[in-house]
């Protein structure tokens, strides 16, 4: 009754070519919408026939004969199918075949990386957020595979495409859960240039994305439980020292982000370096920091110190001239004095900028 060979039959059911009979235009559109009908029927029989109790081994034969059809190589129909059957088999044994959540997760993720279609993806979006909020063991293992998919992008375009996997995933678990466990996970792993490659991806995605607008907004707020939310993103970002001030800047830290500017002017930066705060000038300008840019006109001393002693770093170039003229926009204000009463860093900030100087010297 479930054999791989009858079950498999189902995803190769297609269209037969006209015999030459006809070439009404018509007659043609029909028939192949009968097949595309039938097939709809077939499916459906199908997976009522699964309604019933099964045994656990059947539920996992059928994971594996479906999977292969999630291929970019595959129609759309097909692949729309497999995501069908994989949330049915998922609905009706989850509970006995948690082991295969990892291999199943990937396979679903890697398939809406590789997929165009706006179809397909949203499926296969809706089949991954399905399982990995079955409960924390699920979400944990969908937040390693996530962490092991982010670390093994290579190319840009692959970057730009699992950068839109994580907006949308973002969007729809919730982007403070995601990130919040993904920075739990990367405070404890090796330092690795795949690492500082996925806290420059995921920074750019909290500076922009506007499914994180909500978490930007949270971290710019002095709660305690929000003070421990960007404790935790601090600890994961201080491998990436710029990444860091980019998060105490959108964290409206901006005591923090002047004694990390120090920082990096003590540092011996090199190429990399400066095109990383290229970037972070570029992400400056973006509507994910209008507020901040706003803030200017209020002249909060730390922050134009921040800004300022950037440029100092920075040599002459089309980023200095852009973060230049934002700056002679701010109305004369009195010099910043780190030293002053008014000026000085809090206790928890300054006990952040010793643990990113300590980074940075091991």
């Amino acid at each position: 009754k479930y054999s791989k060979f009858s079950f498999r039959k189902f995803f190769f059911l297609k269209q037969q070519k006209n015999s030459g009979e006809t070439t009404d235009q018509l007659r043609q559109t029909k028939k192949k919408q009968e097949v595309k009908d039938l097939s709809s029927q077939v499916n459906a029989l199908l997976r009522e026939s699964t309604k019933d109790a099964i045994p656990r081994e059947t539920a996992i034969r059928l994971l594996k004969v479906t999977c292969p059809f999630l291929g970019a190589n595959q129609p759309v129909s097909k692949r729309l199918a497999a995501f069908e059957w994989i949330i049915s088999v998922f609905r009706l044994k989850q509970d006995q075949i948690e082991d295969e959540f990892p291999w199943l997760m990937l396979q679903v993720f890697s398939a809406i990386n590789l997929d165009e279609n706006e179809k397909v993806r949203k499926s296969g979006m809706n089949c991954l957020t399905e399982i990995a909020n079955l409960n924390d063991k699920t979400f944990d293992t969908f937040i390693e595979m996530l962490y092991s998919s982010l670390n093994e992008i290579s190319a840009r375009e692959d970057r730009q495409k699992v950068a839109f996997v994580v907006r949308k995933l973002c969007e729809k678990l919730g982007g403070e859960k995601i990130y919040l466990k993904l920075g739990s996970r990367l405070i404890f792993h090796q330092e690795t240039a795949a690492k500082i490659a996925t806290i420059q991806l995921l920074n750019l995605l909290l500076g922009t994305a506007p499914e994180l607008h909500d978490f930007r907004r949270k971290l710019r707020e002095r709660p305690s439980e929000v003070m421990d939310n960007f404790n935790t993103v601090w600890k994961a970002w201080i491998s990436c020292p710029i990444s860091s001030l980019c998060l105490a800047l959108l964290g409206r830290r901006y005591q923090l982000a002047y004694s990390t500017v120090k920082t990096l002017a003590e540092m011996n930066l090199n190429s990399a370096h400066l095109c990383e705060i290229d970037r972070l000038i570029q992400l400056l300008e973006s509507p994910g920091f209008t507020w901040l840019r706003f803030e200017l006109l209020e002249k909060p001393p730390a922050l134009i110190a921040s800004l300022r002693g950037i440029l100092m770093i920075l040599p002459q170039s089309k980023a200095f001239d852009l973060l230049q003229k934002r700056l002679s926009l701010i109305p004369s204000e009195e010099p910043f004095n780190p030293n002053s009463s008014s000026s000085q860093i809090s206790s928890d900030d300054l006990a952040l900028s010793k643990m990113l100087s300590k980074k940075i010297n091991l």
